[in-house]
């Protein structure tokens, strides 16, 4: 049985379906982008929601969260994952933990007691979604909250390490300590880019985990992102990830598109089977179901391109429904249907 840690944001998301992009211009959010705001700009954009007369529905949120639900549903036995972060004290850390380990995935939370669990709002128009968080203690996770006997075991232990681009903001100490800890016991560390703004804000911190992972998963534009910060194109800081690392794997998204995956000086590319535009209910958790998706396919010891195939599969299950859960009306065991 597989062990999978995560290390991420655990946050409450709340998903609006919209009629109209009066909220998002009004607002100046971005269709398909992320922004981080103010309780008191939450707080404005859920008035306006409310006086709209739009509802909204409550799940589990936040992108390692997200993976590991997905990640665990596709495992189907119990707790073979365990996702690490911190919430408040409040209802919503109640509720999001609730939420969580109905899925079966292990959390190990930490509850801070001045500061909110985070909460997500997920605005869905027509095929694409504007995302407005605000962090709370979810940016609060320190290393006096991992650093124990039992994490530390937790570690040895598991057979794949994922961490979200998310958490490492104003966490460099406890990020770099458990990337430290993953290299000495030789675990596979993942890393996820997640968002333009990231790599953009946090180029130099974000390069040490780009750098030192074992997979590395973004899209093209976040990855461009990442090389015009450091002055070269993004063919260049591709060929400057993998060159001399047998066993560096950096998986490249764009939406719809074709992934490529580059591995062993190999370019390994997989045209996404296209959708009809009304399968497509929310997008939401996408990108998130297609990491959960390939990493169980790497965890299954199958070659790049199937682990594609098989997280491009994940992501359009998911995205035919309302957030990233998993989809009723399958089983775990139908993935393996796709060659």
């Amino acid at each position: 049985m597989s062990l999978v840690l995560a290390f991420g944001n655990p946050v409450l998301d709340s998903v609006v379906k919209l009629k109209n992009k009066d909220i998002i211009n009004k607002f100046k959010l971005q269709e398909d982008g992320h922004k981080q705001t103010t309780p008191e700009e939450m707080q404005d954009i859920l008035k306006e929601i409310k006086q709209q007369k739009y509802t909204w529905s409550n799940v589990a949120g936040g992108s390692a969260l997200n993976t590991m639900r997905i990640l665990q549903w596709l495992f189907d036995h119990e707790r073979s994952t365990v996702v690490f972060g911190a919430v408040g004290t409040d209802s919503n850390a109640t509720l999001l933990k609730n939420m969580v380990e109905e899925f079966r995935v292990k959390t190990k939370f930490a509850f801070l007691d001045k500061q909110p669990t985070g909460w997500v709002l997920s605005l869905v128009y027509k095929s694409s979604r504007s995302l407005i968080a605000h962090i709370g203690a979810a940016e609060c996770y320190a290393l006096q909250h991992f650093d124990n006997a039992e994490n530390r075991l937790l570690i040895k232990e598991s057979n794949l390490i994922y961490m979200e681009g998310f958490f490492i903001t104003e966490r460099k100490e406890v990020s770099r300590h458990i990337l430290d800890l993953c290299k000495a016991e030789g675990k596979p560390f993942v890393f996820n880019l997640n968002a333009e703004y990231l790599v953009t804000e946090l180029r130099d911190e974000m390069m040490h985990f780009v750098e030192n992972s074992s997979i590395l998963f973004g899209n093209s534009k976040e990855f461009s992102k990442l090389a015009k910060g450091i002055g070269i194109s993004k063919e260049e800081l591709i060929k400057k990830l993998v060159a001399g690392k047998s066993d560096k794997l950096l998986v490249v998204t764009n939406g719809p598109k074709s992934v490529h995956a580059y591995y062993q000086n190999e370019v390994i590319k997989y045209e996404v089977p296209a959708m009809k535009p009304s399968e497509i209910v929310d997008t939401t958790g996408c990108g998130d179901s297609f990491v959960a998706g390939f990493i169980f396919g790497h965890l299954n010891g199958l070659p790049p391109l199937r682990c594609m195939k098989w997280g491009a599969w994940m992501a359009q299950q998911v995205i035919r429904q309302i957030g990233c859960t998993p989809p009723g009306r399958l089983l775990p065991t139908d993935i393996r249907k796709v060659e």
